[in-house]
């Protein structure tokens, strides 16, 4: 969640946000099949079947979808969040998209 934040703060779009956050499944896959291949010549803990972790694992796009709509539902918008509960002024926010976007692209700036 933080990483799509920061995504929001430099102004990156919501639908980019999302697909950002499913590339974690690619990472996920790798993992999950390292995993097997190291239970394969043994027998997984108790109690632990290899197909659970997945759910656990993996980043469903509805999540993050899910937690930027409750955002909104309960702060009115994700800027209002961040300048509000999350504690942040309008000066630390012009801080981080520089710093993020000069590490990124300076030519863009």
């Amino acid at each position: 969640m933080v990483s799509a934040l920061l995504l929001h703060v430099c102004g990156v779009p919501r639908e980019m946000i999302v697909a950002d956050y499913s590339l974690t499944n690619r990472s996920v896959e790798k993992f999950m099949a390292g995993i097997k291949e190291s239970f394969s010549a043994t027998t997984p803990p108790p109690g632990l079947k290899l197909e659970q972790m997945y759910p656990l694992l993996s980043a469903r796009p509805e999540l993050i979808e899910h937690a930027f709509s409750h955002i909104e539902a309960t702060y009115s918008s994700v800027d209002a969040y961040l300048l509000g509960p999350a504690g942040l002024t309008e000066e630390e926010l012009a801080a981080i998209r520089l710093n993020l976007l000069e590490k990124v692209a300076p030519t863009a700036l």
